[in-house]
């Protein structure tokens, strides 16, 4: 039955959230949304993992710019990665272009001090 199949993702889902693996606890809420559009917890956790992942990639994203005028370009690089591959499904996130943008500097920095 199809709120079996759901709740079974639903529990994958909250495994994973709770294991700050966001991208895909909120993969798993969205297949439970597909078969039970009106989940109310999984529609809440849904918008939870969004709020956890913009947490994530602000606080990457200053350690990231901290570590690279720090002259630790690998520590910056690897922070930046981080943040592209959170948001990969939101390529139109103004953060996903400032990653690449600091990720291109990074390579510059790197070949020239290499």
């Amino acid at each position: 039955p199809p709120n079996k199949t759901a709740e079974m993702f639903f529990r994958q889902g909250f495994r994973e959230f709770r294991a700050r693996n966001f991208i895909r606890a909120r993969t798993q809420f969205e297949l439970v949304l597909q078969i039970v559009p009106d989940h109310e917890m999984a529609l809440r956790y849904r918008d939870n993992c969004a709020r956890e992942i913009e947490v994530e990639v602000g606080v990457l994203m200053q350690q990231g710019r901290r570590n690279f005028e720090a002259g630790k370009y690998r520590e910056s690089r690897g922070q930046y990665e981080t943040v592209l591959r959170l948001l990969t499904g939101d390529q139109s996130n103004p953060a996903f272009a400032e990653a690449q943008k600091q990720l291109d500097r990074i390579k510059d920095e790197l070949e020239r001090v290499d």
